[in-house]
C-alpha cells in the first residue's frame, strides 16, 4: 500500500492529521494544475483549500485508489463550479476549462524541479554517511529492510531507526 493510500485510509478512520499530511504532499501538484486554468492566485488557492475543507467536513470520505487522481478531479470540479458561478454573475465566462499550456510552463516546471532536487541533495549531504547509504538503498535501489540488514550487517530495528533519523533530518533541512 502506498504512503498516500495509507494516509488516506488513516484519515478515513478519523486521523485528521493525515489530511494535513495529504495537503502538504499534494498542494504543489494542485497549484501547478490550477495555475494552468485559474490565473487569479487567491481564487486558485481558495479552490484548493475548499477541497480539503470539504473533506474535513465529510462524515465518511470515499475510498480511493489514486489520491492524485481524486484530488485533481476534485479541483477540476471546483474550477468548473467556480466558472459557472462567475458566468451566472457576469454572463461572460465560458463553461469549459480553457487549459493553458505553453513552453514556458515546461521550462518553469523543469527549473522548479531542478531547484527542488538541488535542495534535496544539499539536505542529503548533511546526514551521516551510514544514514545516506540506507536512504540510497531503500529509496533508490528499492531494497527491502531485510536485504539492507543483510548487506550492511545491521539489525532490522537499526535500519529502521537510521532511515527514520535520515528522513527527519532531510525534512528539517529541506
Amino acid at each position: 500500500m502506498s504512503e498516500d493510500i495509507a494516509l488516506w485510509e488513516s484519515f478515513r478512520q478519523g486521523d485528521r492529521s493525515a489530511l494535513a499530511d495529504l495537503f502538504c504532499a499534494h498542494y504543489d501538484m494542485l497549484e501547478r494544475y490550477g495555475r494552468k486554468v485559474v490565473p487569479e492566485e487567491n481564487a486558485r488557492q481558495d479552490l484548493i483549500h475548499d477541497i480539503f475543507i470539504d473533506l474535513w467536513e465529510r462524515k465518511t470520505p470515499p475510498p480511493v485508489t489514486s489520491i492524485q487522481s481524486y484530488l485533481l478531479g476534485a479541483l477540476r470540479n471546483k474550477i468548473l463550479a467556480h466558472f459557472r458561478e462567475k458566468r451566472k454573475r457576469s454572463g461572460v465566462v465560458p463553461l469549459e476549462i480553457d487549459f493553458q499550456l505553453s513552453a514556458e510552463d515546461f521550462i518553469v516546471e523543469r527549473e522548479e524541479e531542478r531547484e527542488r532536487i538541488e535542495r534535496l541533495l544539499k539536505s542529503v549531504e548533511q546526514i551521516p554517511p551510514r544514514q545516506r547509504e540506507i536512504l540510497y538503498l531503500r529509496y533508490y535501489c528499492r531494497l527491502e529492510y531485510a536485504d539492507i540488514c543483510q548487506m550492511m550487517g545491521i539489525t532490522y530495528q537499526v535500519a529502521r531507526n537510521q532511515l527514520s533519523l535520515a528522513l527527519a533530518s532531510v525534512r528539517r533541512s529541506y
